[in-house]
């Protein structure tokens, strides 16, 4: 028998609270809105300059309602909620970048070639690509008819946004040469991703009370997931001295979230447990170096569930079996990413070991 809705908030509610009732949480992360769709690719063709004309959000409705479909049927303790991410870098086009659609992906490109020259980044309601980042979500909220829970899009925080606009290599120059520069355009973009991320949730029905961010994380208000994915290139006081502050300040401002990491960033993650107002981290455990793996992940994720809950993506059954039996179960979520019996969209059926891995543990 499939949980119910209101046994799946219970156990959320348990989650956020660090209570601990006898297992963890268990679930799938099925993002199929967050990267590029095929069609829309074709659509638009590939080396061309992305414009807000090309986006109609009703072309994506079908494939939401295809999704929706196949997720009603799994049996797991979280709630799918669904995004109008689209592989779109949304936030940089809205502070200036250009985006063109390129084979597996769609990329802001570099736009700040000196910070002499540069024009301030601000907040403009009217802002085209805020308007249809707007439009998008208030066609996806009639669509739902509350349903299911829709989630921000993938919005990155000011250092992953700085990157995207100055290119990884020169911002890691900056640090060094021109560090007051550096500190003033992470304000604007920190502010930008506030002011965002205000006007879309503005637009976002409640889902039961709550919202969910796209990392499966319901909560009883608005919620945000930031993210600094290029963190894993920067070290610790680096993180510390130039974005900490700012992710500190976003935080702050919001009432919940997921903040969204990657393995390669684990010398951030007690950084960030250390926030007080910070809900729960989301880490991924895609090891891509022999030098630290998962045995050497434990201990520091044992340190933060002690502080904070964590929704712990684990990237294959063996992962899973490990993590469960070594970490405690109190505020912690397990998912696997699911693989499906055709493309990786999630286009085909999703292999039965997965389902049977949910249903086995979501008793």
């Amino acid at each position: 028998m499939l949980h119910s809705i209101e046994e799946r908030l219970t156990r959320y509610e348990a989650l956020i609270q660090l209570k601990d009732t006898g297992r963890p949480m268990f679930g799938l992360l099925w993002e199929p809105t967050v990267g590029p769709h095929p069609a829309f690719t074709e659509k638009v063709g590939v080396g061309t300059i992305l414009e807000t004309h090309h986006i109609d959000p009703a072309m994506f409705m079908p494939y939401i309602e295809e999704y929706h479909h196949k997720a009603q049927s799994w049996q797991e303790d979280t709630i799918q909620p669904f995004c109008m991410s689209w592989g779109i870098p949304w936030l940089e086009a809205i502070a200036g970048a250009s985006l063109s659609a390129e084979p597996g992906g769609i990329w802001a490109h570099p736009s700040i070639e000196s910070y002499d020259s540069r024009e301030r980044i601000e907040f403009d309601p009217d802002n085209e690509w805020l308007q249809k980042l707007l439009e998008c979500y208030e066609v996806l909220s009639l669509h739902s008819k509350g349903r299911f829970p829709i989630a921000l899009p993938t919005m990155r925080c000011p250092l992953d946004s700085l990157a995207a606009l100055r290119g990884p290599e020169r911002m890691s120059l900056d640090f060094f040469d021109f560090p007051d520069e550096v500190h003033q355009i992470l304000g604007e973009l920190a502010n930008l991703y506030t002011k965002v991320n205000e006007a879309v949730l503005d637009v976002v029905p409640a889902f039961e009370g709550g919202y969910s961010t796209r990392m499966h994380l319901w909560v009883p208000g608005k919620a945000i997931t930031p993210q600094n994915d290029i963190s894993n290139i920067v070290s610790p006081e680096t993180y510390r001295q130039f974005a900490l502050p700012w992710d500190r300040k976003i935080i702050d401002h919001f009432d919940y979230h997921s903040y969204h990491l990657h393995a390669l960033e684990h010398h951030i993650y007690e950084l960030l447990a250390d926030i007080e107002h910070l809900t729960a981290l989301q880490v991924t455990l895609d090891f891509t170096s022999v030098a630290f793996g998962l045995e050497d992940m434990i201990p520091i994720l044992e340190r933060v569930l002690r502080k904070k809950p964590i929704i712990l993506v684990c990237i294959d059954f063996e992962q899973a079996r490990r993590c469960l039996e070594t970490l405690p179960s109190a505020g912690l979520c397990l998912m696997l990413v699911p693989q499906f019996t055709t493309a990786p969209n999630g286009t085909g059926d999703i292999r039965p070991e997965y389902l049977e891995w949910l249903t086995k543990h979501c008793r």
